[in-house]
């Protein structure tokens, strides 16, 4: 520290004290009473101002300021752009003059490294905790290499296993306290069905088999036959809630079949095989499901044989609803006079519910509009068409003669939708029919077959 005193101005003493201090140079200048003493003696005749002080020199009489560029009264002021070495600061010599603080460590398999420019190192590349195996070097080949001296040999497994006591074709087998080895029996050591102690084949045949015979204790060849895998025909459509038939057209092959007939949609059984009918002639018949797509199992087991595999047939039913203005029956089959029908209806809804229709009784083939009855055959005009739709009146129409083409009709004026439908039949009915549907009426292969009939006399059909 060195410090510098003026002489009095203006009544002002002032001290100067400059510190160094981390390489900054501080300038304190305070308001003091400087007293000068000294080993020397005589009069002061000159003031001399520099660096810091403004107004001098002085010889006589004046005023002496502090340069505020160079210095302040109170606090401290840092020097900055000052030229020289610390050591003109101070008198100590061999400071470090510039520093890179900022730096990392960095790790690359396999090499450390300091580089960078950050303020801070970091670490947590050497923190690894995986290594690939490849990257170890001088690893052994053997377990005994690792200093493992208890791994269990081939020489141990075979001493366990008792080996050196096995023969050829020897099976070992658990004795339920250890492993043996043994021959023959017990299933065993054999190295073919006839070799087993419960087997007895006699003269094996293609298609043989294995039946247990509880008097003999033993399994027994038998050629007891598997059942021809049954041929599926029929519609690959029908009406939910109506009769669908279908045909095993293979039935002939059979002596006695015996069909299991199930229908799923899905994973769901819909059709139980008790709800199915077997006619005795291949065909098989049950209801139809609810409208969606479904497919019928069906699996055949004849006399003396195990049961056939399972044959598959895909079904789609929909809604027994026909939207048509036009509705016949065609009889297809005549051979003669006397197939009377006393009523023909129709309902807007399943079982003969709903409204019927024709609304009102036909008095004549045009009333009550807008209903037209018509057709082909009648067997005159006692027995006219319009008969049929007067609602059970106790008229009919009869069928008169041997033309395949025969039919009764009716117009309904406009579209209706029907579900169900009643026909009731008198006298001899000599003919099969077919029930149809027609937006047109020109029933030239447009219409729809809604169902064919085989009617018994006096009786009544419902349909739907």
């Amino acid at each position: 520290m060195t410090v510098y005193t003026a002489l009095p101005t203006d009544d002002l003493n002032l001290a100067v004290e400059v510190t160094e201090s981390n390489d900054m140079v501080t300038i304190n200048i305070t308001p003091a009473i400087v007293t000068v003493t000294g080993g020397g003696s005589g009069t002061v005749t000159d003031v001399a101002t520099g660096t810091g002080l403004t107004g001098g020199p002085i010889t006589t009489t004046g005023t002496i300021a502090i340069d505020s560029t160079v210095a302040t009264l109170t606090g401290a002021q840092a020097l900055s752009n000052k030229t020289g070495l610390i050591s003109q600061w101070t008198n100590d010599a061999g400071y470090i003059t510039s520093e890179t603080d900022s730096q990392t460590l960095s790790f690359a398999d396999p090499v450390l490294t300091i580089s960078g420019s950050l303020s801070t190192v970091d670490l947590s590349a050497l923190n690894t905790t995986t290594l690939a195996w490849s990257a170890i070097t001088a690893t052994p080949t053997t377990v005994s290499g690792y200093g493992i001296t208890d791994g269990y040999t081939d020489a141990d497994v075979d001493t366990h296993l008792n080996t050196s006591t096995a023969t050829s074709s020897q099976v070992l087998s658990w004795s339920g306290t250890d492993y043996a080895w043994v021959t023959g029996g017990g299933g065993g050591g054999a190295t073919d069905l006839d070799s087993l102690t419960d087997v007895d084949i006699v003269s094996v045949q293609n298609n043989d088999l294995l039946m247990y015979n509880s008097v003999a204790t033993k399994w027994q060849n038998t050629n007891l036959g598997v059942s021809v895998t049954p041929t599926l025909t029929g519609n690959a459509s029908g009406y939910t809630g109506q009769p669908y038939t279908l045909t095993v057209s293979n039935n002939a092959t059979y002596q006695d079949p015996a069909y299991f007939v199930e229908v799923y949609t899905g994973a769901t059984l819909v059709v139980a095989n008790s709800a199915v009918t077997d006619n005795g002639n291949g065909t098989l018949t049950f209801t139809a499901p609810a409208t969606g797509t479904h497919e019928i199992r069906v699996r055949c087991q004849d006399f003396g044989d195990l049961q056939s595999e399972i044959a598959t047939k895909a079904l789609t039913t929909t809604l027994f609803e026909f939207n048509y203005r036009y509705f016949r029956l065609l009889f297809d089959a005549p051979i003669g006079s006397g197939t009377l029908i006393p009523e023909f209806a129709f309902y807007t809804a399943a079982a003969q519910g709903g409204t019927k229709w024709p609304t009102s009784a036909m008095t004549t083939n045009s009333l009550p509009v807008p209903f037209v009855a018509y057709g082909q055959g009648a067997f005159g005009a006692n027995y006219d068409y319009w008969k049929a739709f007067d609602n059970g009146a106790g008229q009919f129409w009869n069928l008169s003669g041997t033309d395949n083409t025969d039919y009764l009709a009716i117009d309904f004026g406009s579209a209706q939708a029907i579900q169900s439908f009643k026909i009731r039949t008198a006298g001899f009915v000599q003919a099969s029919m077919q029930l149809q549907a027609s937006a047109t009426g020109l029933f030239g292969g447009e219409e729809v077959v809604i169902q064919n009939i085989t009617p018994t006399t006096n009786s009544t059909l419902n349909i739907g």
